[in-house]
């Protein structure tokens, strides 16, 4: 009994955009943003900037090495521009071509090689023109959901039960949880990199809000993300009967669901319920799950809550400059995008192989 095995097929369904971070961004250098005539929306027009340098005619090269003599700020805006200038080139060589928000579409015009004579105002522009990639299949170009990401999420609710439900120690679940032998009971849990259903993602400008309070123009940064359209399946195999499935569905609920709920809550996230879509609250305002359906919530922008333990939770708040951070158990700011929350997933155990 203890060497059995069982293997899960789940299926992914987002329910709010994911961003799963690689540390790599598009640079306003390697894309082009145009109006598709085709259905009248903005796409980003990824390309390799070698083939574009090669494709360009002897007088533009000559004006593409002059820019390059220059190593500043200003003169990346300058490239910005040649290529921008050279839109139908750089299009015609794309390698990816991704739906972008109006507000993102509007602001790469604005500013894209826009002329400035100062430094810092040339890297404040080149900076809000960089977008931060999502991870991308190198064998098939569109976006997937890892495997390592769906294990630390539930890895996170599984040891939430041990110190909640079974009032085992902190510190002792601790232990075992970060071991890297076999009585880590993770250690037999197997999850694949996940099978695309369906998959596409879009671009768009996410913003920082006060959860509690009204919020002034906070953080904004520009993010690749999966969107909801997509689908995904993964395999999750469990070795040695040492997980039940049962418990990892029992696990995320308990720990995810009650976060999910709170953005709803007026009392809880007052500020967080006024920023966001009204499909969305519509939709998901009074979620029920079926009995073989979990939540987890997944990649960057997950917030504190999120991947820390009930009840353990010490989360460095801030206080402005020169000032000792404040010790709290929950985040005080929520990120947005598109008007709906970051990471969240929806999970449903189709069969047992």
């Amino acid at each position: 009994m203890r060497n059995e095995t069982k293997a899960y097929k789940i299926k992914l369904t987002p329910i709010s955009p994911i961003h799963i971070g690689t540390g790599e961004a598009y640079e306003p250098m390697n894309y082009v943003i145009d109006v598709d005539p085709k259905d009248g929306k903005d796409y980003m027009y990824v390309f390799d900037e070698f083939e574009f340098v090669k494709g360009l005619d002897d007088k533009s090269k000559e004006e593409f090495v002059k820019i390059m003599d220059y190593s500043s700020n200003i003169s990346l805006l300058k490239l910005q521009s040649f290529v921008k200038n050279r839109m139908a080139l750089a299009k015609n060589l794309h390698y990816r071509k991704i739906l972008v928000s109006k507000d993102f579409g509007k602001e790469y015009r604005e500013k894209a090689g826009k002329i400035v004579h100062i430094e810092k105002d040339a890297q404040e522009i080149i900076n809000k023109l960089v977008v931060e990639k999502t991870f991308i299949s190198p064998n098939l170009n569109k976006a997937i959901i890892l495997g390592s990401s769906l294990k630390g999420a539930i890895a996170t609710a599984f040891w939430e039960m041990k110190v909640i439900d079974e009032e085992q120690q902190y510190n002792d679940v601790k232990k075992i949880m970060s071991a890297t032998n076999k009585k880590n009971p993770f250690s037999h849990l197997l999850i694949s990199d996940s099978k695309i259903i369906k998959s596409s993602t879009f671009i768009d400008i996410a913003k920082n809000i006060k959860r509690k309070k009204i919020s002034k123009d906070g953080l904004s940064v520009v993010h690749e993300v999966i969107s909801i359209e997509s689908e995904f399946e993964v395999g999750l195999v469990i070795k040695n009967n040492a997980i039940k499935i049962e418990d990892i569905k029992n696990a995320c609920n308990d720990h995810y669901l009650s976060i999910f709920k709170s953005q709803f809550d007026e009392e809880t996230d007052k500020f967080t319920k006024k920023e966001l879509e009204n499909e969305f609250i519509k939709k998901y305002e009074k979620l029920s799950l079926k009995p073989s359906e979990f939540l987890i919530r997944v990649g960057k922008h997950s917030g504190a809550r999120a991947v820390t333990v009930d009840g353990e939770r010490k989360i460095s708040i801030m206080q402005g400059k020169n000032k000792d951070p404040k010790i709290s158990d929950e985040e005080t700011t929520a990120w947005l995008i598109n008007k709906q929350p970051f990471g969240w997933l929806l999970c449903e155990i189709l069969e047992e192989d």
